[in-house]
């Protein structure tokens, strides 16, 4: 047994006096470290340099007090007078920020049981204040509180434990202290005859036990990263409650959590005022729940834009009309890239030409698709009003805002802009290439070309939906009746997926309020990552398979396997013609 993962029997037992650190032992910080406190203040009343200049001033009063323990007030003095008001706003923010550290707790109502409990605390705020926090996070049942700032001493000097002594008439031998620092929680009262036992602080635990956690905080130590990492922490132990169903609500929660919020705090910024929101299937559909928890309003809906509709219903990826197909040996790209199209008109209109099947033999799918192109034109075209009757219907004249995930063509919000004749905005999690014709914005960049799914497919499975691929369009989308076992596979796990996510993002809300961290891109999509690593993920992960054309008809594992290195290596390849073509505009 850990001995510091107990019941408390092993270090609570019978004697006089029980005494207790208060800040990383019993209360903890959604933080890597507690200065990030001011981080989180200065982003979130926008005042830059705060957090400098309050760390500065700390250490210029602790300079000034001569080995005594400083108060607020003596940072406050030390500071530029027009950031003391946001000194003067700390203890409410410690407040509403700190949780209880659960087994802390259950080892101190074991303790109050069978001895007298008391708190100590070598910290500059004052004795009321510490003890607001206190009560906010509902922890009682000691006698009294010692706070250094007040009582003149501290336990790094063991000053502070002489006063507790005097005070309660316990003598060192009959006390037993509990705490996370080294010097003044252990080597200290140890030195005195307390019986001192060393608790590390939940934090130091959690990166040790964490590798690949650690690696992800020390990569620049950032604010959203020590958010991140502080939130798992406290997931982990139970001091924030997030209910797991089953594995797969535990995955969502606890790596596409962080992206869900991340992504849908960026769009509650960027959004525009008054606009109509398209959240775009089926990339959209966590977005569009997390929504209600940012904005709490309705002025939102969820359309049917996917690549399949602009490569059927637009000229943009296939003109309508003959085609001339070049042969593969003269233009290889551009032959494979026309049969593609072809094949995907062919799949999406079998069942209006009444066709059993679609031709495997290049050279027979050209001679089909010329042989009925007026047939396919037409019905087309007829397609193409109705989805514009449908976009149309649901826009009517106002300013459109499209939200959708990863983009590199943006095929979805220049087909609604073509149905509706007007330009829209569009917002991404992630934008893979440029656009000077577009009105846009991106959470995320992404210029160079990836392998796999780094950065990008697992990304996206953290936001998709439960929905099966469009295969038709009759006045409405047709969804596939009976998809591939694959595609079963995921429609049956995403439903606790986003549900984890969700609670995630109420338990953020929870713990921070209107003091909404900002996350970077890199940061979440980095720890989404992590999931590849964390061996219970990976083996729901392992078999989960991702769709890489836009009728589903191609697909690859989400987590790549060897067999996935030629797919993998063509998807480069074309991902680099791709946007090289894009960029100057050859087609």
């Amino acid at each position: 047994m850990h001995p510091f993962r107990s019941n408390g029997s092993d270090i609570i037992h019978e004697t006089d006096l029980v005494s207790f650190d208060v800040f990383d032992t019993l209360i903890l910080r959604p933080f890597v470290r507690p200065t990030d406190l001011f981080r989180l203040m200065e982003e979130a009343y926008g005042r830059p340099g705060y957090a400098e200049a309050r760390i500065d001033a700390e250490r210029r009063a602790r300079s000034l007090s001569s080995g005594c323990e400083i108060t607020l007030q003596d940072i406050r003095s030390e500071i530029e007078p027009d950031m003391r008001a946001m000194v003067d706003s700390e203890v409410q923010i410690e407040a509403e920020l700190s949780v209880p550290d659960p087994d802390a707790l259950r080892m101190m109502d074991e303790a109050s049981q069978k001895s007298e409990v008391v708190l100590i605390s070598d910290m500059y705020l004052s004795a009321n204040a510490v003890k607001s926090i206190l009560d906010r996070c509902g922890i009682s049942g000691y006698s009294r509180l010692y706070v250094s700032s007040e009582c003149g001493a501290t336990k790094h000097t063991g000053e502070l434990f002489r006063i507790v002594s005097e005070e309660s008439g316990v003598p060192f031998r009959s006390m037993r202290h509990i705490g996370d620092n080294r010097r003044s929680d252990y080597r200290i009262p140890k030195s005195l005859g307390i019986d001192a036992r060393y608790r590390p602080s939940r934090m130091s635990r959690y990166l040790g036990a964490h590798p690949d956690q650690a690696r992800f905080y020390a990569h620049d130590r950032s604010l959203d990263r020590s958010v991140i990492v502080a939130l798992d922490m406290l997931l982990e132990i139970g001091a924030i409650d997030i209910p797991a169903s089953n594995g797969w609500s535990a995955l969502g929660a606890r790596f596409g959590g962080p992206l869900a919020y991340a992504f849908s705090e960026h769009l509650y910024r960027s959004l525009r005022p008054g606009a109509l929101r398209l959240y775009v299937s089926r990339d959209g559909y966590t977005p569009l729940a997390a929504s209600h928890v940012f904005e709490k309003g309705d002025d939102c809906r969820y359309i049917h834009a996917q690549r399949i509709l602009s490569y059927v219903l637009t000229d943009d990826a296939m003109p309508f009309g003959s085609v001339d197909v070049p042969s593969r040996a003269s233009n290889r790209f551009e032959h494979d890239r026309l049969i593609s199209r072809m094949r995907y008109i062919l799949r999406f209109l079998k069942e209006d030409l009444g066709l059993e099947s679609i031709p495997e033999d290049d050279g027979d799918l050209v001679r089909l698709y010329s042989s009925r192109i007026s047939e396919i034109d037409a019905i087309r075209a007829e397609k193409r009003r109705s989805y514009r009757d449908y976009v149309c219907g649901i826009c009517g004249d106002r300013d459109v805002d499209i939200i959708d995930s990863t983009t590199m063509k943006f095929t979805s919000q220049r087909l609604v802009e073509e149905m509706l004749g007007r330009s829209v905005f569009g917002h991404y999690l992630v934008a893979l290439d440029d656009r000077d014709d577009l009105a846009y914005e991106s959470f995320g960049r992404r210029m160079a070309p990836v392998a796999g799914w780094v950065g990008v497919n697992l990304p996206e499975f953290f936001l998709c939906s439960p929905e099966p691929p469009l295969e038709g369009w009759a006045d409405g989308p047709l969804l596939d009746a009976n998809p591939p076992e694959w595609e079963k596979e995921r429609m049956a796990v995403y439903p606790d997926v986003s549900a984890g996510e969700m609670k995630y993002i109420e338990a953020m809300e929870s713990v921070f309020g209107v003091l909404r961290p900002r996350m970077s891109y890199a940061a979440v999509t980095d720890w989404a990552l992590l999931a590849a690593s964390n061996p219970q993920c990976r083996a729901l992960l392992s078999d989960m398979m991702w769709a890489s054309s836009p009728d589903h008809s191609d697909w690859h594992h989400l987590l790549p396997r060897p067999s996935d290195v030629p797919f993998m290596i063509k998807k480069m390849v074309c991902d680099l013609i791709v946007r090289m073509n894009v960029r100057h505009r050859f087609f």
